[in-house]
């Protein structure tokens, strides 16, 4: 079947499914492809390689789309304001209905990717989800990824270490890493990364007149490892965090105990297992934090309407979800174990069991 790049900066191409995959090409917007297979919202097409599905429309889609749902979005979203400008040190995009907002939220992008990503999550969080109040900005990463941005190079996340120490950390939050196992990264520039959402935090505090009980924070993928380690730096905690797919683990140390935090994980994702946030789960429990929901998203690596509705309702402070249940990382660490014996060979190191 016949599909068009509709991306804005075109669609990346990876030799296999999963951001860890090597970049073969980019494509231009418009140029027309085959796609011969379609898994966990990605396209392998006929001349080699895979593209997420998000930036792929079909023919039947475009005529839909003029018939019906373009009706549908100019009535709905005419008062909808998306202005660009600087933020801090970061250029940034505001999404916002409200000339006087009344909750500011500062939204994070994952790597690989860009602001506008981000825009109908956002606009969807503001029509759909109750946000009419909010003013969403979206700060757009530092570096340069071959077109797109991140916050600091994904080369340097390395995901197997990931996935390995989150066996270990899930079961042990409080024990700190063996060497062998730390996931390795840029520091440096995370570190960079960190101080340069701080001030655009501040900024937009300042911009929209909202102390930090009214300003919200988080991210996507990348942008929610950044933002835990922007919440680990803040003298002053804001109304809540939000964590979804995170890429990374969270350090233990002792952290606010009354900040709300969001933590939402797909059931299917390819590229980092759930498994990742059952352990990033239990670090935060051992950090001291109390008030944490967990949302777990049918579906693929994807900012989907069920996590959406979910976050919105967990911003308004509106039935969220219910709390994690004590100790129920453990027992879903111990399946995985069970259907990978391959990290079994962790749990036998006396440094986690002693």
């Amino acid at each position: 079947m016949e599909f068009r790049v509709d991306g804005k900066r075109g669609a990346c191409v990876r030799e296999r499914i999963g951001l860890e995959s090597r970049m073969v090409r980019i494509l231009p917007q418009g140029t027309i492809v085959r796609v011969v297979e379609e898994r966990d919202g990605r396209c392998r097409l006929g001349e080699g390689g895979w593209v997420s599905r998000k930036v792929l429309t079909s023919d039947r889609e475009i005529a839909l789309l003029s018939a019906t749902a373009i009706v549908l979005a100019e009535e709905r979203t005419h008062e909808v304001r998306v202005r660009e400008g600087r933020l801090g040190h970061l250029d940034c995009k505001v999404v916002a209905i409200s000339r006087r907002p009344t909750m500011g939220v500062v939204f994070a992008h994952g790597a690989a990717s860009s602001t506008d990503d981000l825009l109908a999550p956002a606009k969807a969080l503001i029509l759909d989800h109750g946000l009419r109040e909010a003013a969403i900005f979206l700060p757009e990463g530092p570096f340069g990824v071959q077109g797109l941005r991140a916050w600091w190079d994904p080369k340097t996340d390395d995901l197997g270490a990931v996935r390995t120490a989150a066996s270990v950390r899930a079961l042990f939050p409080a024990r700190p890493l063996a060497p062998d196992l730390e996931p390795r990264a840029d520091r440096k520039a995370v570190a960079r990364a960190v101080n340069l959402f701080v001030d655009a935090l501040r900024a937009a505090s300042d911009l929209v007149t909202l102390g930090p009980a009214q300003m919200w924070f988080g991210g996507f993928d990348q942008g929610a490892t950044l933002a835990f380690d922007v919440f680990r730096v803040l003298e002053t905690p804001p109304a809540g965090l939000f964590l979804l797919s995170p890429t990374s683990l969270f350090s233990p140390g002792r952290l606010p105990s009354d900040t709300p935090v969001f933590l939402a994980h797909a059931q299917d994702d390819a590229i980092v297992p759930p498994l990742v946030a059952t352990a990033a789960l239990a670090s935060l429990r051992a950090a001291g934090l109390r008030d944490i929901r967990v949302h777990t998203a049918p579906g693929g690596r994807d900012l989907s309407y069920h996590t959406l509705r979910a976050l919105g309702r967990f911003l308004l402070r509106d039935d969220p979800p219910a709390p994690a249940e004590e100790g129920e990382a453990v027992p879903l660490v111990r399946a995985h174990l069970q259907r990978n014996p391959s990290f079994k060979q962790f749990l036998h190191k006396p440094t986690y069991l002693e």
